[in-house]
């Protein structure tokens, strides 16, 4: 495909909860070939809630090689899974699927459409800070929709009509066309700042218990809260036992200022900043907890 003048190719992984058994296949495929990829989500918001939508996308995506290219898409278009619903209730259910995407990973949702369904089926004055693909077909340009007048992917021409020819597709004229409204260079540029900082959920072992924590790039952050400050090593894992609630977003070991971050309110500490640490006494000091360390004892 990129051998064919394409930049990016998007493939769908869920029909609503269900989800599609090549969309691995060809997600890995795409990165194969050099384009950049992202995935798709049909909405069936009568069947399922935002949220259960969501968790199954980002499990789908991840499970086929992360977010590492176009921001994940939910797909809301005509059909008897939106009948009756309003489009207060619809956008609802769209919002809260981007929203959840977002606390999951740390990566912006994307809304593909048509020109149509967002103006008729939805709310666009509060869908205009979401990123939009939209569909219009046999049209120069994208029709406005209502505050909306421009779209970061436009898919122009649907697959049943089109008569290009896309290496490495068979049947050839099956594939629907996009174009993203910049060069390939912005292009990249865009899915690198809309997907931002990615968190990867992860668990790590507190105190004997499964606490929840987050891997951001090549560290893992846990929650600071389960962090506690009297810790042991057991079989080459960490053990803290959990004393204190802290929602200080910084914090110190042994006087030097540790990164921290925060998830849904709540602060996670660089567990790259505690993993080598010996024996912890600690000391509250004009709202920040400040560590003593003294060093485990070498051999």
């Amino acid at each position: 495909m990129a051998k064919g003048g394409y930049s990016f190719a998007i493939g769908r992984a869920l029909y609503g909860l269900a989800p599609d058994t090549s969309f691995a296949a060809n997600y890995a495929a795409t990165k194969k070939a050099g384009l950049v990829r992202g995935g798709y989500q049909f909405a069936r918001p009568k069947l399922s809630t935002a949220q259960a939508a969501a968790t199954a996308m980002v499990k789908e995506i991840e499970g086929a090689g992360g977010f590492d290219g176009l921001p994940p898409a939910i797909d809301a278009e005509y059909g008897t899974d939106v009948q009756g619903l309003s489009p207060e209730e619809l956008t609802d259910w769209v919002l809260t699927w981007i929203a959840e995407v977002r606390a999951l990973t740390g990566v912006r949702g994307m809304l593909y459409t048509s020109t149509a369904f967002l103006t008729e089926c939805l709310q666009p004055e509060r869908l205009k800070d979401v990123p939009l693909w939209i569909s219009s077909y046999s049209v120069s340009q994208p029709p406005n929709a209502g505050p909306i007048t421009q779209y970061n992917l436009w898919q122009h021409t649907a697959g049943l009509n089109s008569q290009l020819k896309v290496p490495g597709i068979a049947p050839y004229n099956q594939i629907d066309l996009n174009v993203f409204a910049g060069t390939v260079a912005e292009l990249k540029s865009w899915c690198e700042g809309v997907n931002g900082v990615q968190a990867t959920p992860m668990k790590v072992i507190v105190h004997g218990q499964t606490v929840d924590a987050y891997a951001i790039g090549d560290q893992v952050y846990l929650l600071w809260k389960d962090a506690g400050l009297q810790d042991k090593k057991v079989d080459n894992v960490w053990h803290f036992e959990p004393q204190h609630q802290v929602v200080e977003t910084k914090v110190k070991v042994n006087g030097a200022e540790s990164q921290a971050f925060v998830v849904d309110g709540d602060t996670y500490v660089n567990w790259a900043a505690l993993k080598n640490i010996g024996i912890l006494t600690d000391l509250k000091i004009d709202g920040e907890f400040n560590f003593t360390v003294t060093p485990n004892a070498t051999k």
